[in-house]
């Protein structure tokens, strides 16, 4: 039997088309170095991880009251604030 049903994602293959082969991933590892250095840097501080997330999740609600409240006006949508 050959893998040619595998590499065509044929029904009953059990590598779907588009899949790398376990061979083609052993080239990808040593481009993970880098990511892989510095996930480990980044988890030496996992404060200053957590106070970039806060900022970023403050920075995007802000973008998105923004954006909502332009969308409901433009919509003619109201809402009942407090």
């Amino acid at each position: 039997m050959t893998d040619e049903p595998c590499r065509r994602g044929a029904a009953g293959s059990v590598i779907p088309a588009g899949l790398p082969s376990r061979r083609s991933r052993r080239g990808w590892k040593p481009s993970f170095t880098p990511l892989r250095q510095l996930r480990a840097a980044l988890a030496q501080r996992p404060d200053d991880v957590l106070d970039l997330l806060r900022d970023g999740t403050k920075r995007a609600r802000r973008l998105t009251a923004d954006t909502l409240e332009a969308v409901r006006d433009g919509l003619g949508v109201f809402t009942l604030a407090a």
